[in-house]
């Protein structure tokens, strides 16, 4: 994937670039360089969709995490990688994605 760019607006922008490919059961692999700018922004409005308790710490973990790697910044740029459908970050599992 050369570049995809999610904006939200209000700052919140994501940018994903690299190699992935897709196995048969519709699985992704892959190794991606992600940032992600407005951090804290994402938070707040991520913690309105995923409003379970399981959901709400998933996020907080991972800004905390991304703001730590940033030195306490608000943009971040880390490596995502993704094997048979599950990304992590570092060796930390963050969600499963959906078969394609």
């Amino acid at each position: 994937m050369r570049n995809l760019t999610l904006d939200l607006g209000n700052g919140m922008v994501t940018t994903a670039s690299g190699p992935f490919s897709v196995n048969d059961q519709g699985l992704i692999s892959g190794e991606f360089s992600v940032t992600m700018k407005n951090i804290e922004g994402w938070r707040q409005n991520l913690v309105k969709v995923f409003t379970d308790e399981d959901g709400t710490v998933m996020v907080n973990n991972i800004a905390n995490m991304l703001t730590a790697l940033a030195d306490g910044k608000d943009e971040a740029t880390v490596k995502l990688n993704v094997r048979d459908g599950i990304a992590f970050l570092a060796f930390f599992p963050i969600r499963e994605l959906p078969q394609l």
